[in-house]
């Protein structure tokens, strides 16, 4: 998995690197983006909306035996939790 500044997160297969599996673009809803100060949001995948702000990622990290859930860390200085 991939990620860039724009929010947008890749899925590779290992033997075809020339184009992603699949890709989505990262976004909160506006209302949890001003929660996340407070501690990580569930941040949902994809969709789009007037109520709806995207991801733009830095980071990217997995918790340790977990490739569902990962962690954004994001130019608005704040972590987001997500789910594949």
């Amino acid at each position: 998995m991939s990620i860039s500044n724009d929010g947008k997160m890749c899925n590779w297969r290992p033997t075809v690197l020339v184009d992603p599996q699949n890709f989505s673009f990262l976004s909160v809803v506006k209302e949890a983006q001003s929660l996340a100060a407070t501690g990580p949001e569930q941040a949902p995948i994809g969709g789009t909306g007037d109520n709806r702000q995207p991801i733009y990622a830095h980071c990217l990290d997995f918790a340790e035996g977990d490739q569902d859930n990962f962690y954004v860390g994001s130019e608005d200085f704040n972590i987001y939790q997500c789910q594949r």
